[in-house]
């Protein structure tokens, strides 16, 4: 084992880490540096230096365009059982349960393992998001496992990919090590010149910088003054090679990894490699050649003219396809030989892996590379590509693309006479029209879907009847809800669709428990035949809705349950449409309780995370009654831009809320007329919908704007006692229900200052500085009169 120079320091950390794992204490290790460091090396000492110590696994992942998903999982515990059922066109949201199931055997090898086990997984900002999903899995566990799992990647790679970043902030809360790696300083580039008995320090180190690799290159060749720098260090040793090695050389070269001896037999180079091995510019098993280092690899693939690097990988594909390769290998090839049909076949199988194992954004990726050859697919197939990647943009929380595609979609079926696909499209593009808040279309595109697909019942009708069912429900018409609702169940049961069945369920469900909150068991039992048929989109809305409309009803301990457990099953499956969903749930369970500062970060990050409309919408209804109730100059706009994503959308859900917050700022900003013309509409809609709150909120803001002609009689009780002059009882139902703002605005209706000094003292805790200076100003109006007196 050879001395590395300068890495001693990351030695002790690695080993630092192997010891805590074998004490049961588990780590992630991150190791950074740019290309060429000597990152793999120092690991591989590390390793070197412990055989017998530790169980070590190691896997590499390649520069392609499509990874296999979960490709070093693979590599390091053998090939992991994918589900054989051939993946539909349009894949469930969420992580499939059995691949959360692979997550846990794996888990459960490191769980029984004797020894400390060492994960290397190099190159990792090449990873598919499987297996960056996988060590988030672990994240959580890692620090009761006797395991050390070392993730090498570029610098630059946290920078450029998404995914991967993701991954190591999540990482940096669990337990992670982060070591980046240097290049060499002079003294050391001077060390190893005289070890190879070479005195020209200053020009090697102006020529490599001190990087590890270069310097080895340059010590290999003549005195550095005459060497060329960077890649061109290695294009030399390679054009040192006889012709036919150099051909050998530059067909592996195009292959990232291993390029296996089956494979450059059928290019038949086979036998001409052998010199570049013999030379040190390939290493070689019996199963396979590669490259000593991904540098060389792409220097010499770059080196290529672009006519024969295509010619190249043509070969390489022609002898791929002959083998049945991953669908992922077969497009890389396919993309850098430029063959167009061949590329919208392999993108579109590829991208259906990738949905498969949810690798969402691979799939969308995948799915765009394939449009991009759209003159190569059928009017049909390229309806049914657009369906796909519309659902790979909706559950990537990209809803503008995710419309673009399924409104195109959506022309294209018309002008080829697919009626049922057109249905089917026409639901699907009714559910991206309500996440973007366009209500009245998303009704639309949904009666079209049911009258299309009603024509002749086959698959997608009950859908069409649930997504209806669906929009009923979130405008707060709790009969024509059920109604279709239980349309869309009856008719998913005559065809045999579960997937429709288990949805319509949770939709009945969530409007029978929006009228009444006594009626939980309905819900439960759609959740319990969600999990039964591992849907986990369909527990995620489970969730969301006894949440959301616990929380309406002020069952607040109850709504607190669900939140808990829903927002634990969207981080296991991740799925970013419930999380978000859930947390701005979470939003208002923490603002109605007082909580503002939690309340917020759920805001921020809701706001952050996504463009769905009726997240977004309960978000910036918390944000704006925190800021009106503050006095913050941003509550206007943000009041503003809640109204125009409202009376978009269309639904009385978001409509209402969002003008309750309107006519709260025109309150207290002393424009009466403003909160009136902001109440008129919902008072009729709170009315038709028999919804007590809504009544009782609406009845409450016109008695102070001076425009209440009566008191509702479905208005809630608090709101009724306080516009009565019944501040006491009003008093009374808000603190018992936690609710502290509510509890201080009835005590301001009292006339005796020990109240009015409580109501204060509680507003002034909270920030509402606006409620509290209006409750200081009638304390020393009644101060002034009493000394008056």
């Amino acid at each position: 084992m050879t001395q590395l120079l300068e890495r001693q320091k990351h030695l002790a950390e690695l080993d630092a880490a192997r010891r805590d794992a074998s004490f049961g204490h588990g780590s992630f290790v991150l190791i950074t540096g740019p290309a060429g460091v000597g990152k793999t090396a120092l690991v591989r000492e590390f390793v070197g230096g412990h055989v017998g110590q530790a169980t070590v696994r190691w896997a590499s992942c390649h520069d392609v365009l499509s990874p296999v998903p979960l490709g070093p999982f693979q590599e390091m515990f053998g090939e992991l059982p994918i589900d054989a059922r051939p993946p539909p066109l349009i894949m469930p949201a969420g992580r499939p349960a059995w691949l959360v199931e692979h997550y846990r055997r794996i888990l459960g090898e490191l769980i029984g393992s004797p020894q400390p086990r060492i994960m290397v997984v190099d190159d990792a900002q090449w990873a598919d998001e499987a297996t960056l999903e996988g060590m988030r899995f672990l994240a959580p566990r890692i620090r009761d496992l006797r395991v050390m799992i070392v993730m090498i990647t570029a610098e630059a790679a946290l920078r450029t990919s998404a995914p991967l970043r993701r991954t190591v902030e999540l990482l940096q809360s669990a337990n992670l090590r982060w070591l980046p790696v240097r290049s060499l300083s002079r003294a050391a580039t001077a060390r190893l010149a005289g070890r190879a008995g070479r005195s020209d320090v200053e020009a090697l180190y102006r020529l490599t910088g001190g990087n590890p690799f270069f310097l080895h290159e340059a010590l290999a060749g003549p005195p550095a003054a005459a060497s060329p720098a960077g890649p061109e260090l290695v294009l030399a040793r390679v054009d040192r090679l006889d012709t036919a090695a150099k051909i050998g050389v530059q067909t592996a070269s195009v292959v990232p990894g291993r390029a296996e001896r089956w494979l450059l037999a059928d290019c038949g180079v086979l036998e001409s490699v052998d010199p570049a091995i013999e030379a040190g510019v390939l290493a070689s098993d019996d199963e396979a050649v590669w490259f000593r280092h991904e540098i060389v690899r792409r220097a010499v693939e770059e080196s290529l003219s672009v006519p024969f690097r295509r010619e190249l990988n043509d070969r390489v594909l022609g002898s791929l396809a002959a083998h049945d390769e991953h669908a992922g290998r077969l497009l890389h090839h396919a993309h850098r030989a430029d063959d167009g049909p061949a590329i919208a076949v392999y993108a579109r199988q590829a991208a259906r892996d990738a949905a498969a194992l949810h690798c969402h954004e691979l799939a969308a990726q995948n799915f765009e590379r394939a449009l991009v050859q759209s003159e190569h697919l059928s009017d049909a197939e390229l309806a049914d590509l657009l369906d796909a990647y519309g659902r790979e943009c909706e559950l990537t929380g990209v809803a503008r693309w995710a419309y673009e595609a399924l409104l195109q979609a959506v022309e294209l079926r018309e002008t080829i006479d697919d009626r049922p696909g057109l249905g089917c499209s026409l639901r699907r593009l009714s559910a991206i029209q309500r996440a973007l808040g366009r209500g009245a279309e998303a009704m639309e595109s949904a009666r079209r879907a049911i009258d299309l697909l009603a024509e002749e019942p086959s698959e997608g009708l009950a859908a069409a009847y649930e997504q209806a069912a669906q929009l009923a429900a979130a405008d707060h018409r709790i009969d024509d809800a059920i109604a279709l609702g239980t349309r869309a169940l009856e008719t998913a049961r005559e065809l045999g669709e579960h997937e429709a069945a288990v949805n319509a369920a949770v939709t009945v469900g969530a409007a029978r428990l929006r009228r009444d909150p006594t009626d939980v068991p309905a819900l439960l039992d759609a959740l319990m035949v969600a999990r039964k048929h591992q849907d986990n989109d369909a527990i995620a809305r489970t969730y969301v809705n006894l949440a959301g409309a616990l929380l309406a009803h002020r069952c607040d301990d109850e709504a607190w349950r669900y939140l808990a457990e829903g927002l634990e099953h969207c981080e296991v499956t991740d799925l970013a449409m419930g999380r978000n969903q859930l947390l701005s749930i979470r939003a208002a369970w923490y603002f109605e309780r007082g909580q503002w500062r939690e309340a917020e970060d759920d805001v921020r990050r809701v706001l952050a995370a996504t463009g769905e409309c009726v997240a977004t919408l309960r978000a910036l209804r918390v944000l704006s009654l925190i800021e009106t109730r503050r006095g913050e100059k941003t509550a206007a706009s943000t009041v503003a831009r809640a109204v125009q994503l409202a009376d978009g959308a269309e639904e009385a859900e978001t409509v209402v809320p969002i003008g309750l917050a309107r006519a709260e700022l025109a309150w207290f900003n002393g424009e009466p007329e403003q909160a009136v013309e902001a109440l008129s509409p919902l008072v009729a809609i709170a009315d038709e919908r028999e919804h007590q709150w809504w009544a009782g909120e609406s009845a409450l803001w016109l008695d102070r704007a001076g425009a209440l002609d009566r008191v509702p009689s479905k208005a809630a009780a608090p709101y009724r006692h306080l516009i009565e002059g019944r501040w006491k009882e009003a008093a009374r139902y808000w603190r018992q229900h936690c609710r502290p703002y509510e509890h201080a605005d009835a005590l301001a209706a009292a006339s005796d200052r020990a109240h009015l000094r409580k109501a204060w003292e509680i507003l002034n805790r909270l920030g509402a500085t606006r409620r509290a200076a209006q409750v200081a100003e009638r304390l020393d109006r009644i101060e002034g009169e009493s000394q008056a007196g």
